[in-house]
Protein backbone atom coordinates (compact mmCIF):
# COMPACT_ATOMS: atom_id res chain seq x y z
CA UNK A 1 0.00 0.00 0.00
CA UNK A 2 0.84 3.68 -0.81
CA UNK A 3 2.64 5.28 2.58
CA UNK A 4 0.18 8.20 3.16
CA UNK A 5 3.56 10.03 4.78
CA UNK A 6 5.25 10.00 1.68
CA UNK A 7 1.95 11.42 -0.45
CA UNK A 8 1.46 14.39 1.77
CA UNK A 9 5.04 15.01 1.69
CA UNK A 10 4.83 15.21 -2.11
CA UNK A 11 1.86 17.00 -2.51
CA UNK A 12 3.41 20.39 -1.48
CA UNK A 13 4.95 20.57 -4.57
CA UNK A 14 1.53 21.35 -6.18
CA UNK A 15 0.12 22.78 -2.49
CA UNK A 16 1.54 25.83 -0.60
CA UNK A 17 0.34 27.43 2.73
CA UNK A 18 -1.27 30.81 1.98
CA UNK A 19 0.74 32.59 4.86
CA UNK A 20 4.23 31.34 5.91
CA UNK A 21 3.18 31.37 9.66
CA UNK A 22 0.91 28.69 8.98
CA UNK A 23 3.99 25.76 7.78
CA UNK A 24 2.77 23.71 11.13
CA UNK A 25 -0.25 23.48 10.34
CA UNK A 26 -0.12 23.32 6.59
CA UNK A 27 1.58 19.79 7.00
CA UNK A 28 -1.37 18.92 9.19
CA UNK A 29 -3.25 19.84 5.60
CA UNK A 30 -1.18 17.66 3.65
CA UNK A 31 -1.46 14.89 5.88
CA UNK A 32 -5.17 15.18 6.19
CA UNK A 33 -5.45 15.52 2.03
CA UNK A 34 -3.60 12.37 1.77
CA UNK A 35 -5.52 10.30 4.60
CA UNK A 36 -8.73 11.66 2.98
CA UNK A 37 -7.55 10.44 -0.13
CA UNK A 38 -6.40 7.34 0.54
CA UNK A 39 -9.24 6.17 2.39
CA UNK A 40 -12.02 7.61 -0.54
CA UNK A 41 -10.14 6.54 -3.38
CA UNK A 42 -8.97 2.58 -2.04
CA UNK A 43 -5.62 1.21 -2.41
CA UNK A 44 -5.26 0.57 -6.07
CA UNK A 45 -6.30 3.96 -6.86
CA UNK A 46 -4.13 5.72 -4.28
CA UNK A 47 -1.09 4.00 -4.97
CA UNK A 48 -1.63 5.11 -8.46
CA UNK A 49 -1.65 8.33 -7.77
CA UNK A 50 1.05 8.23 -5.06
CA UNK A 51 3.49 6.26 -7.44
CA UNK A 52 2.78 9.34 -10.15
CA UNK A 53 3.36 11.41 -7.66
CA UNK A 54 6.66 10.29 -6.54
CA UNK A 55 7.76 9.90 -9.67
CA UNK A 56 7.04 13.14 -10.54
CA UNK A 57 8.74 14.82 -7.47
CA UNK A 58 11.71 12.87 -8.35
CA UNK A 59 11.87 14.20 -11.87
CA UNK A 60 11.12 17.81 -10.82
CA UNK A 61 14.22 17.15 -7.88
CA UNK A 62 16.45 16.17 -11.14
CA UNK A 63 15.52 19.24 -13.01
CA UNK A 64 16.34 21.67 -10.49
CA UNK A 65 19.77 19.86 -9.90
CA UNK A 66 20.25 21.04 -13.82
CA UNK A 67 18.98 24.32 -14.29
CA UNK A 68 20.20 24.73 -17.52
CA UNK A 69 18.64 21.40 -18.77
CA UNK A 70 15.37 22.97 -17.19
CA UNK A 71 15.29 25.80 -19.02
CA UNK A 72 16.24 24.20 -22.64
CA UNK A 73 13.86 21.35 -22.21
CA UNK A 74 11.44 23.15 -19.38
CA UNK A 75 9.46 21.56 -16.36
CA UNK A 76 8.83 17.77 -15.96
CA UNK A 77 5.27 17.33 -17.49
CA UNK A 78 2.69 15.88 -14.96
CA UNK A 79 1.27 12.56 -16.25
CA UNK A 80 -2.62 11.80 -17.25
CA UNK A 81 -2.61 9.70 -13.35
CA UNK A 82 -1.21 12.57 -11.60
CA UNK A 83 -3.56 15.25 -13.46
CA UNK A 84 -6.50 13.55 -12.80
CA UNK A 85 -5.86 12.77 -8.99
CA UNK A 86 -4.44 16.60 -8.35
CA UNK A 87 -7.97 17.53 -9.60
CA UNK A 88 -9.96 15.26 -7.39
CA UNK A 89 -8.06 16.25 -4.31
CA UNK A 90 -9.39 19.86 -4.12
CA UNK A 91 -12.54 18.74 -2.71
CA UNK A 92 -10.25 17.09 0.57
CA UNK A 93 -8.24 20.25 0.24
CA UNK A 94 -11.47 22.12 0.87
CA UNK A 95 -12.51 19.94 3.91
CA UNK A 96 -8.86 19.85 4.99
CA UNK A 97 -8.79 23.75 5.14
CA UNK A 98 -12.28 24.42 6.80
CA UNK A 99 -10.75 21.34 9.24
CA UNK A 100 -7.45 23.36 10.33
CA UNK A 101 -8.58 26.98 9.51
CA UNK A 102 -6.08 27.99 6.79
CA UNK A 103 -6.11 28.69 2.96
CA UNK A 104 -3.82 26.94 0.75
CA UNK A 105 -2.83 27.86 -2.78
CA UNK A 106 -3.13 25.07 -4.96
Amino acid sequence: MASIDKVSKNIQLFIAPSNEDQLETFEKVCNCIAVKASSSWGDKKFSVFSDSLADYAHLSTKAMSDMESMLKNGPPRTSPNLLSGLTELSVFVAECEKKYGISVEM
